[in-house]
């Protein structure tokens, strides 16, 4: 009996304390995320992106983030290659009832001393849009970028 709850004691204790599984290299402590290149015609749509990767960066994991890419160890460059918001659902008299805004992102992950490129991801993220509960583009947008930049975050921690 008193091995039995050994392990779990160690498990509750562990569980308890915050204890996390990540892949960090030790040598790696720095990370620059340069503003998302934009090739959408939405301008200014990169300036948001970039603002809550670095936001979920400084959150979620033991980087330090700098302003140049040639002070870091890591560089993390992005692009947003496609921004769009369809209606999805028109009423009798045209009016948008529901609509989707997506948005297709690619990353990458550079070591800075090599130029090696570490990984290299797309993504689409989407969020509903609905304008009689008071939703609109910002706002789909907004939800939007915080599920890529979670997603984003997401990549340094596998």
């Amino acid at each position: 009996m008193r091995y039995f709850l050994l392990p779990t004691f160690y498990f509750l204790l562990l569980s308890a304390c915050g204890y996390q599984n990540t892949n960090y290299v030790k040598e790696v402590t720095t990370i620059a995320v340069p503003v998302f290149d934009n090739k959408t015609t939405y301008r200014e749509k990169e300036f948001e992106l970039t603002q809550l990767v670095q936001r979920e960066i400084k959150a979620r994991t033991p980087f330090r983030l700098v302003a140049k890419p040639e002070q870091a160890d890591l560089v993390l460059k992005g692009e947003i290659t496609d921004y769009r918001k369809p209606a999805v659902i028109e009423g009798r008299l045209d009016e948008v009832l529901a609509a989707e805004v997506a948005v297709t992102v690619n990353v990458s992950l550079i070591e800075q001393k090599s130029g090696k490129v570490l990984l290299s991801k797309n993504y689409v993220g989407r969020g509903e849009l609905i304008p009689s509960r008071g939703q609109n583009e910002d706002s789909a947008t907004a939800r939007v970028y915080e599920d890529i930049s979670q997603w984003v975050v997401s990549l340094l921690e596998e």
